[in-house]
């Protein structure tokens, strides 16, 4: 099993339809990362977890979208 998983297999698995994961992403309750403002969204296993059984994952942070930077 992938430890990560993109917002369409994050559906599969929790049995919820793809919008509502994406909604759960973009509001904060589901913790997810983007390598750019509208890209795929990369999805850890526990974070899933931790969402369907109603909790905040360990790793919340304030904005999902964790951008690129190159190194100064």
């Amino acid at each position: 099993m992938n430890a990560v998983l993109t917002a369409p297999e994050a559906a599969a698995e929790s049995r919820r339809h793809p919008v509502t994961v994406r909604k759960a992403l973009e509001a904060s309750e589901l913790h997810g990362t983007q390598r750019m403002k509208g890209g795929r969204w990369s999805i850890r296993r526990e974070c899933l977890n931790a969402w369907i059984d109603g909790q905040k994952c360990a790793h919340l942070a304030p904005s999902n979208v964790t951008p690129m930077r190159r190194p100064a």
